[in-house]
């Protein structure tokens, strides 16, 4: 592409941006809060476990009166990190963590909320929702101006849970989200070698994948 042509359509690429560089948060984070299955990482007797589902769906309520406008948002906070200091290493505790990381994330405290997702999905990287955390981890990154380490999060996503083998599923929904943010971020970076790189992968492999069509505009407008 000339490199007048690259200048007419910054704005066009600025947009982009900005447009994109929430999505998959946005989406996630009501899919944490509808994760039910309430397994533990621990053996602990019913009793414990029943103790554990009851404070969670407290700290729930708590979350559901916060965002209502309603609540006590100290109280929450209070709540979440007690329940975090009772339940080590169980299911509990990186739910709190998710809750806590949310709600930081949507009172625009970003350094908190990457505190947060950090921990969950360090402490807990068998988690089902671990990519979800670590994707989330990134966007905060992005946020607080980390774009290289927002990077760095999405690129071990991918290589964590990307399967080697076409004709094997991911071991998470979330990869082709990470490739196309990684694309995204690459080009907002200026490095359009590794953004191309990126967007050829999620087409190539991707077809499917609703952003498919997405990264082909870009390829479009880059190369």
């Amino acid at each position: 592409m000339k490199e007048t042509t690259k200048k007419n359509s910054n704005q066009i690429i600025s947009d982009f941006l900005s447009n994109n560089k929430k999505i998959l948060l946005t989406v996630l984070s009501v899919a944490v809060v509808l994760i039910i299955a309430f397994g533990v990482y621990s053996t602990v007797s019913q009793n414990k476990i029943n103790e554990m589902i009851n404070s969670t769906t407290e700290l729930d309520n708590m979350y559901d009166e916060v965002l209502n406008s309603n609540g006590d948002k100290e109280a929450f906070v209070s709540y979440g990190n007690k329940l975090i200091e009772e339940y080590k290493g169980t299911k509990a505790e990186v739910i709190a963590y998710s809750r806590l990381a949310s709600y930081f994330f949507d009172e625009k405290n970003f350094e908190k909320a990457l505190e947060y997702y950090t921990k969950a999905y360090v402490n807990f990287p068998k988690d089902m929702a671990a990519s979800v955390y670590m994707f989330n981890a990134a966007m905060c990154n992005e946020e607080l101006g980390n774009v290289d380490q927002a990077i760095e999060v999405l690129t071990n996503l991918v290589k964590t849970y990307k399967s080697n083998d076409l004709e094997s599923a991911d071991l998470s929904p979330d990869v082709p989200e990470a490739i196309f943010n990684l694309g995204r971020l690459f080009e907002s970076k200026g490095d359009l070698t590794k953004a191309i790189e990126n967007y050829e992968l999620l087409v190539a492999e991707y077809q499917s994948y609703n952003l498919s069509n997405l990264a082909k505009t870009r390829l479009l407008t880059i190369k």
